[in-house]
């Protein structure tokens, strides 16, 4: 009785045994799973925040191309359209001009201050550089009126390099020392008969506003009125007579007193003005003088005293010139011109 109790007692205590293992392999179980659930998860959760970075990138990189696509597709278009204009604007065929009597020499005219004739009759009658404004207007009638034409000095620059050519008939008016009645006296003449001219100016005597016409007073032409003829682009245009060398030192001309500094110094000064051209002071100039200006930022210097023709042949920084003072008589000045179509040619000139 006592071993079958005993046996019975064991049987239980092994039946709770094995279903606390089995219970606790469940448990156990249970936490594998539980863990490996989780580690799925987190994968999970990572790939998909791979997938949105992804795709974030593909978005940016899309729209990237798409504007590059846009760019070109327009610049196509662009392309296009020029092409499209170019094969329908017809440009118009250049006729070359033959110029059958090419100017070999041109005549560089030299004129100084223009007064009316009352007042040079009245103040300047024996001065031979106050001209007249009525002579003045009959010579430039007379060029008018025979097919003669001007260049300015831009022009005149290409014709000497042998890069433009124009015909015999070809002249040039330049006016010294900056005097105001160049603007109100002569460029209404200029305009009459659609003729260019140059007038060179003193730089230190350049005030900066012009004074009304007051003859017989002399002023100068202001700076205001420079800028504006260059404005407008004028037939009438201002460049350089220096800065300060239009005077005299005792017997001899500044320009043959000074030292080669101050020639520098002087172009320095003017520098403001932005001149191209240069005619020098009494048409002196002297060694010092040609190597400071072909130093600087001029492009052609003008002489006077020889009277002769300007040609290719000479020295770019001693461009002659002919004076036409208040004396010269209207049959003197038409000789100036003679040479022209077969003409006399006036040898003085030469």
């Amino acid at each position: 009785m006592n071993n079958k109790n005993s046996k019975k007692s064991n049987n239980k205590k092994n039946t709770s045994k094995s279903i606390k293992n089995k219970n606790n392999k469940k448990v156990i179980k249970n936490k594998e799973c539980n863990k490996y659930f989780k580690t799925l998860f987190m994968f999970s959760s990572l790939l998909k925040l791979l997938l949105i970075i992804l795709s974030l990138i593909l978005i940016v990189l899309y729209i990237k191309n798409s504007n590059k696509i846009n760019d070109l597709n327009e610049n196509i278009n662009d392309l296009k359209k020029s092409i499209i204009k170019k094969d329908n604007e017809k440009e118009p065929i250049k006729e070359e001009v033959i110029i059958k009597n090419k100017a070999t020499k041109i005549p560089v005219l030299s004129y100084h201050r223009t007064v009316t004739s009352d007042i040079r009759n009245k103040y300047f009658k024996d001065n031979a550089w106050v001209n007249d404004l009525e002579e003045v207007s009959k010579e430039l009638e007379y060029l008018y009126n025979n097919g003669w034409k001007t260049i300015d000095l831009d022009e005149f620059y290409c014709w000497y390099n042998k890069e433009c050519d124009y015909e015999e008939k070809t002249f040039v008016i330049t006016i010294d020392d900056g005097d105001s009645e160049a603007y109100y006296n002569l460029l209404p003449l200029f305009e009459k008969y659609n003729f260019k001219a140059t007038m060179f100016s003193i730089g230190k005597e350049i005030p900066e506003i012009t004074e009304e016409l007051n003859e017989p007073k002399r002023l100068k032409l202001g700076y205001d009125k420079i800028l504006e003829l260059r404005k407008n682009k004028s037939l009438l245009q201002v460049e350089s007579h220096t800065y300060n060398m239009h005077h005299k030192c005792g017997k001899k001309k500044a320009v043959e007193t000074l030292s080669y500094n101050e020639l520098v110094e002087d172009f320095e000064n003017n520098k403001k003005y932005n001149f191209k051209y240069l005619a020098y002071p009494y048409g002196i100039y002297t060694k010092d003088m040609l190597k400071v200006t072909s130093n600087s930022d001029i492009k052609l210097a003008f002489k006077i005293r020889d009277n002769k023709y300007a040609t290719r042949l000479d020295n770019k920084y001693e461009i002659a010139r002919i004076e036409i003072d208040a004396f010269m008589k209207l049959d003197e000045f038409k000789k100036i011109f003679a040479y022209a179509k077969g003409g006399q040619n006036e040898e003085k000139y030469n």
